[in-house]
């Protein structure tokens, strides 16, 4: 957690997306941690300190769970949460009554990525 809390300020959590961590956030972090609080959490199944499990099926709604959850651990009030690409997604699965904002960048995660064989052989290397 980045920044200091303030009174009045909704907590600010950003749900990095696909193939993204905090660690790889941390310049946008410092700018957002000048309003106030800010949390980042890394996506289980995603690179960074997450669990290595990924959901196959439901994950929208098992990624929304564990949101829900994480945001219990995190905030003590009112959060915003700013979701980039597949935590985009997964900003709109969850059902916490500490969100009070939604903020969606770049929500290519709102739908499943459908990734050409062609396109893939050239990024796997």
């Amino acid at each position: 957690m980045a920044g200091q809390a303030r009174e009045g300020v909704p907590l600010l959590v950003l749900v990095p997306g696909t193939n993204m961590n905090a660690a790889v956030s941390l310049e946008a972090v410092a700018v957002l941690a000048t309003t106030g609080a800010v949390a980042v959490l890394d996506v289980p199944g995603q690179p960074g300190l997450s669990a290595g499990h990924r959901p196959h099926r439901a994950r929208l709604p098992w990624y929304g769970h564990w949101l829900s959850q994480a945001l219990e651990q995190v905030a003590t009030g009112p959060a915003i949460v700013v979701g980039h690409s597949l935590g985009a997604a997964i900003a709109l699965a969850a059902h916490s009554p500490h969100i009070t904002g939604r903020l969606l960048l770049s929500p290519g995660g709102v739908t499943r990525l459908a990734v050409p064989a062609s396109v893939l052989r050239a990024t796997l290397p």
